[in-house]
């Protein structure tokens, strides 16, 4: 099997939803987040990501578990995200944004709702 790309998978939960985006020409809405630089720790990626695609800055943020699975394209370090911005879309990366309850039928990578499952089953603290 060939290494997975790293990737800063970013949680922002709000009233019990959660942000999504969808990448520029995509299908599938997706957590924020990208891939890790070289010599990137993971938060550093993960606050990063957020301001480039979002324009959101993290009042905290918390690296709370990694995700893998079969049909991931990457390994995901899953990274809880505080924060009272809004969000708004940044038109070179993304498509759209939305707010999701985690039940909607809609269309998401794999990696979505086995990170949200993970993250309602350990009853994770919001932050804040």
């Amino acid at each position: 099997m060939s290494h997975k790309r790293q990737r800063a998978t970013v949680l922002v939960v709000r009233d019990g939803r959660y942000l999504l985006v969808k990448d520029k020409g995509g299908t599938f809405y997706a957590l924020p987040g990208g891939g890790i630089h070289q010599g990137e720790g993971v938060l550093t990626a993960a606050r990063r990501e957020i301001d480039e695609e979002l324009g959101l800055k993290a009042d905290r943020a918390d690296h709370i578990f990694d995700y893998d699975c079969l049909e991931c394209i990457n390994s995901h370090k899953v990274v809880l995200v505080s924060t009272d911005a809004e969000p708004r879309v940044n038109q070179r990366e993304l498509e759209s944004l939305r707010w999701w309850d985690g039940k909607e039928s809609l269309q998401t990578y794999p990696h979505v709702s086995g990170i949200v499952a993970r993250y309602e089953a350990g009853k994770l603290p919001l932050l804040g």
